[in-house]
């Protein structure tokens, strides 16, 4: 994940931001059990044979272990074109029963066609092509660009307002804007809450506006950007397990958490430490806290 992505980390604050007023009032209050999902962008990489995959293992059964190892990943590479249904099932049937997919919309529709036009046609033909993944879904991800201003809300609200009611979806919004009016803000996570939208929640260094801290549903959805340090990542995961043991006491049932990198050769420690924390900060036992490396 490039965005967000700064070498110099030393006027960065890592601390999370306080939730946004919105959040008391979109969550219902009540206790819940909370289900986490996590895992990486990517299965493909070859650098974590040895702690993700046996050594040796030829990269066609990359997916047979990931799958094992962690129960979700943020799908990348449905961003880049349509898959077939077919492939869609054939990755759902390579992976265990509890394991999600989450996803992304193709860049036909967040970044060429913009949201307009045939936008609408086109996400809900990818719905109807991923529903291969079976009750492998986990929530697909619209991943807007960084230059899509508020002025696009006129797109994105009858947008929201065709497809959300399919399937719940995730929508991870970039520019500025988006969070620095105090207007905008809120405008946009009432619209998401009104549909049943979980708004991307990003975690990333050099973009700490983004880390919104609106719920605008009962699941929430965070890409953290990792730097390939734990003495400085553990400490922002511990915030984090903090923040989503505190919401799950208002309300929040379900946590999708994807961890990236530049580069990506950390990026399973940073999971199983994260799996770690939250297992034992709500007494889960979510698979992948322990690489094999480590086992």
């Amino acid at each position: 994940m490039k965005f967000g992505y700064t070498e110099d980390l030393t006027s960065v604050d890592f601390s999370l931001p306080q939730d946004h007023p919105l959040t008391a009032t979109f969550l219902s209050g009540k206790p819940a059990s909370l289900q986490v999902y996590a895992g990486c962008a990517k299965w493909s990489r070859k650098e974590w044979l040895g702690s993700v995959y046996p050594k040796g293992t030829p990269s066609g059964q990359f997916l047979h272990h990931y799958s094992r190892m962690f129960n979700s990943i943020e799908l990348n590479s449905t961003g880049y074109s349509f898959k077939s249904f077919k492939s869609f099932e054939a990755w759902r049937n390579e992976t265990p029963e509890d394991f999600t997919f989450s996803p992304k919309f193709p860049r036909q529709i967040s970044h060429f066609k913009r949201l307009k036009g045939s936008a609408v046609e086109d996400a809900l033909r990818f719905l109807e092509l991923a529903a291969g993944l079976g009750t492998g879904m986990g929530l697909p991800i619209l991943q807007m660009p960084e230059n899509f201003t508020p002025n696009g809300m006129e797109h994105l609200a009858p947008f929201v307002e065709q497809v959300a009611p399919s399937r719940p979806i995730a929508i991870e919004l970039r520019h500025e804007g988006w969070f620095s009016d105090p207007g905008i803000l809120e405008e946009t996570g009432r619209l998401f809450h009104e549909h049943g939208v979980t708004w991307v929640i990003t975690d990333t260094p050099g973009r700490r506006d983004a880390i919104h801290q609106v719920v605008s549903s009962d699941r929430v959805l965070i890409r953290f950007q990792g730097v390939n340090d734990l003495a400085i990542d553990l400490p922002r995961i511990e915030a984090w397990v903090e923040r989503l043991a505190y919401w799950a006491g208002q309300g929040l049932h379900t946590v999708y958490w994807y961890a990236h990198n530049e580069p990506e050769d950390g990026t399973p420690a940073q999971c199983a430490a994260f799996l770690k924390a939250i297992n034992l900060r709500c007494d889960l036992s979510t698979r992948g806290a322990t690489l094999l490396n480590e086992s």
